[in-house]
């Protein structure tokens, strides 16, 4: 049986409220969602994003995030795609190999009223496969959160690296678990436009560099180069 894609850490590696299964429920905390709930499936390891990981992210993205079109791989619960649509994104494209989470991205797409105009549609594939078959890209922005501890968030990186597309990149803390998630420190051919850590993990807003992928107008300070941890 397939294990969710976000949702699968290292032995040893997620400990505390992360890495506990079938928490529940978690809140969409901003848009026109704001205050209503996601189902967390009890699968192994299930790992939602933070809301105060949320809360940044899309603190970054601002009005911005308005008519932009996303794609969530490893979308585990959806909350980052559906945090996104109730803050005025165009549409959400979630990629997800367990097929009982992507069933409760489903229904929750259906609840929310997602599913009106193909506003958010879910595939059932491996993240980096998935991507490798894509010819045509509408995208503006890609939520990249695999399992802690692995490869699939450099090989993920790799596929992405000659597309004109911001990323947001999720990954374990060196500083939390004490290793670092795979081939991931340096980034070569990314640019670090924010980075943040919360948790057991650390988190960036990327863009290939030298890309046109210029649309996000960044507030407060100015680009912060990667850091060295």
């Amino acid at each position: 049986m397939p294990i969710a894609q976000r949702n699968r850490p290292v032995a040893g590696r997620i400990g505390g409220r992360a890495g506990r299964r079938g928490d529940g429920r978690i809140r969409i905390i901003g848009g026109k969602w704001k205050g209503r709930k996601l189902d967390v499936p009890d699968r192994p390891g299930l790992r939602p994003t933070m809301a105060r990981v949320r809360e940044t992210l899309f603190s970054w993205l601002g009005p911005d995030i308005v008519d932009r079109r996303v794609l969530d791989l490893f979308a585990g619960t959806g909350a980052l795609s559906f945090e996104a649509l109730s803050r005025g994104a165009a549409s959400a494209t979630l990629v997800e190999q367990d097929r009982a989470a992507a069933g409760v991205l489903r229904a929750a797409a259906t609840r929310l009223g997602g599913n009106s105009r193909g506003k958010c549609r879910i595939h059932v594939a491996s993240a980096p496969r998935w991507v490798r078959r894509r010819r045509e890209w509408p995208w503006d922005l890609v939520f990249v959160d695999p399992p802690f501890g692995t490869r699939l968030g450099a090989e993920t990186l790799a596929l992405l690296r000659g597309r004109n597309v911001l990323v947001y990149f999720e990954e374990g803390d060196a500083g939390t678990h004490g290793a670092r998630d795979s081939d991931t420190e340096d980034l070569p051919g990314w640019e670090t436009l924010r980075e943040s850590r919360a948790g057991a993990c650390r988190f960036r807003l990327l863009r290939p560099a030298g890309s046109g992928a210029d649309w996000l107008r960044l507030r407060g300070a100015a680009t912060i180069a990667p850091q060295r941890v």
